[in-house]
């Protein structure tokens, strides 16, 4: 499972969108295990940099190298701050595999529903599609069937429908809040946000995405599920730009 995870932007100088190529550096950093011998839960910490990538003194060379190994300077560049644009940092959940009976028993339990305390300043309402999850797993390359095989979630997961992927809801609290902020503060741009993924969102039902400020470039962010309790809870962080149009482009962010 997707537990939460962060999204840091580090440099908002090289930050744009312009095609050019990227390098990415992928770890683990943290792997510990929680319950019981019957209920054991493995939680893992992977940790993505991403950085621009530097002209290679000897084109042909580059092009003869493996394209997922990247050479050792790029490794120790990616791993000082002031280099990366964009540090993720994501927690994955491995729970021991259940019982198909079990499995069926869970999706009749009643789920327990934490509430907001207050009412979003923005919101915005979808439902999620099977086809849409379909191709968010196709573009990130995730074959789970838990996203795309109803009778395998219902058998074999204890879940009553498709479940939406941790990314996607992610994605979409950050393009409604993008949205809301470019609208209204055009100057400000999202540095940080921080995550944890509470309940499951599934196909074919209602979610409602959320913001509202909490003090001075805080912003809470939330995805509520069909029973009106957090799925997704997030606090974000922003910072004044001298021209937000550099980062954002010409037109104002639409949401999906």
């Amino acid at each position: 499972m997707w537990a939460g995870g962060k999204l840091q932007v580090r440099n908002t100088v090289e930050y744009r969108l312009t095609g050019a190529r990227a390098v990415c550096l992928e770890r683990i950093t943290d792997v510990n295990v929680k319950g019981t011998a019957e209920d054991k839960k493995v939680f893992v910490t992977i940790e993505r940099r991403i950085a621009p990538q530097r002209p290679q003194p000897n084109v042909m060379d580059a092009l003869s190298k493996s394209a997922s190994v990247p050479p050792e300077d790029t490794r120790v560049r990616l791993l000082r701050d002031q280099e990366c644009l964009v540090v993720e940092t994501r927690i994955l959940v491995f729970l021991q595999a259940e019982s198909k009976m079990v499995s069926a028993n869970a999706t009749e339990m009643p789920a327990k529903i934490l509430r907001p305390l207050h009412e979003p300043a923005f919101s915005h309402t979808l439902v999620p599609s099977a086809a849409l999850l379909f191709r968010f797993s196709a573009l990130t390359f995730n074959a789970h069937r838990i996203h795309l095989d109803r009778q395998y979630c219902l058998e074999s997961e204890g879940h009553r429908n498709l479940l939406v992927h941790g990314p996607l809801s992610l994605l979409l609290m950050l393009d409604v809040l993008r949205h809301y902020i470019y609208l209204r503060f055009p100057w400000k741009f999202v540095m940080e946000i921080e995550y944890r993924n509470l309940a499951p969102l599934y196909a074919d039902e209602a979610m409602r995405v959320c913001v509202r400020q909490n003090g001075k470039d805080r912003w809470d962010v939330w995805i509520e599920g069909r029973d009106g309790g957090y799925a997704v809870k997030g606090l974000a962080r922003t910072v004044d730009m001298l021209s937000s149009r550099s980062i954002y482009g010409e037109t104002v962010p639409s949401i999906v």
